[in-house]
């Protein structure tokens, strides 16, 4: 799913680069851009002031030495689409302070490692877009300071960011450590969408304290076990398009405890049966804001439910089937049940083949006295039968 903040990033960069292709001139930027590069202002939405911007979109560049003489005036960079697996150290230099730098665009650049010295003299930068990327951050490319530099920044666009080679738990974990490592005490949106996190830890985002928005949409989350009284100021939490069946009794919990939270859990396949009650209860009465609640589909559970919005439904109506769980669990004892006597026919018809010859007497000698006793009593009615 593609959240409303992605759309209307798309949209402002849509927009921006069809202004450069007509507000900019490549012979504004400098020689080392080889021409290549759109360098300028930019008038604002409303015309009221303009941004100095340089545009660098699928030039392919196999290389970032050209930015090390970016104009110092410059407010917006956008290097995207183009060929660098590793960001050097001091990508901008370390001469030129750019203080009026606030927005960086790194996406889809094929970037694997970003060292902790690769960013220099970037104190005002608020934004940094490195979507759609192939970032590893485990072994000997983990650097827990890699975004140290960033003491202002506020949004953090990391959708699609990681490498696909490396499962999301491996890398979650370090990325913890970068932001606790990083700093980013004044970071107010994460957005981690579309990177196959299948789980969260419970304080995996507590060392970003000013946290207001979070996105985690279109990964594979089954609950959102989070710590959510370490982030007092979070106001929006995207899980929509997610793996989430219902959600457990802690995570509800810990959602009662937060205020003024906007939730969005759209597209998630709910399991309508006896497990959801609580959340269906929670669901009803939560004062959060829930984002598009009378569209959250029924996708699994007692079937009557299925293709349901699940607050249509009679709470009632939540049930597991005991019938079927029975059976289910009959038919399981019963085929254990009738393997184990076949096991033991088998044994003891082994056994008594083994001892047929002492079987064999054993039981003639039982038998013995009840045929003699049958005997006796036929002969007795044939002499009565002769008398008549």
């Amino acid at each position: 799913m593609v959240t409303l903040r992605f759309v209307v990033i798309t949209q402002f960069l849509f927009v921006l680069a069809h202004r450069l292709s007509w507000a900019f001139s490549s012979t504004e930027c400098p020689s080392e851009f080889q021409g290549m590069c759109k360098c300028g202002y930019v008038s604002s939405t409303h015309g009221r002031r303009q941004t100095y911007v340089v545009n660098c979109t699928n030039e392919g560049f196999d290389n970032t030495m050209m930015l090390r003489n970016l104009p110092p005036e410059t407010e917006v960079l956008i290097f995207v689409g183009n060929e660098i697996k590793d960001l050097p150290l001091n990508v901008f230099g370390q001469e030129t302070v750019y203080d009026k730098l606030h927005t960086i665009d790194f996406s889809n650049n094929h970037i694997q490692t970003i060292k902790g010295r690769t960013f220099h003299n970037v104190a005002n930068v608020t934004k940094l877009i490195l979507n759609d990327n192939d970032l590893y951050i485990v072994s000997k490319d983990h650097h827990p300071r890699m975004f140290s530099n960033f003491v202002n920044l506020k949004e953090l666009h990391l959708r699609n960011a990681f490498t696909e080679k490396i499962k999301a738990g491996d890398y979650l974990n370090n990325l913890a450590e970068i932001f606790e490592n990083s700093s980013l005490n004044h970071l107010r949106v994460l957005n981690m969408e579309n990177n196959e996190i299948s789980g969260i830890y419970h304080g995996e985002f507590c060392s970003l304290p000013a946290l207001e928005e979070l996105y985690l949409g279109d990964n594979h989350l089954k609950d959102i076990p989070m710590n959510f009284s370490c982030l007092k100021y979070l106001k929006m939490l995207d899980v929509g398009n997610n793996f989430i069946p219902y959600l457990s009794d802690q995570t509800i919990k810990s959602l009662e405890n937060t205020k003024h939270l906007k939730l969005n859990l759209t597209a998630n396949p709910f399991r309508c049966d006896c497990r959801m009650i609580n959340t269906y209860h929670w669901m009803k009465s939560t004062p959060l804001n829930l984002v598009n609640k009378e569209h959250f589909y029924c996708f699994d559970g007692f079937p009557p439910n299925v293709g349901k919005t699940v607050l249509s439904i009679n709470p009632s109506d939540f049930q597991c089937v005991p019938t079927l769980i029975q059976i289910e669990y009959h038919s399981s004892a019963s085929i254990i049940l009738t393997v184990g006597l076949l096991c033991l026919v088998i044994l003891l018809g082994v056994l008594i083949y083994k001892n047929r010859v002492t079987v064999g007497t054993y039981m003639h000698r039982a038998f013995q006295p009840i045929r003699s006793k049958f005997h006796y009593v036929s002969l007795e009615r044939r002499d009565g039968t002769m008398d008549v």
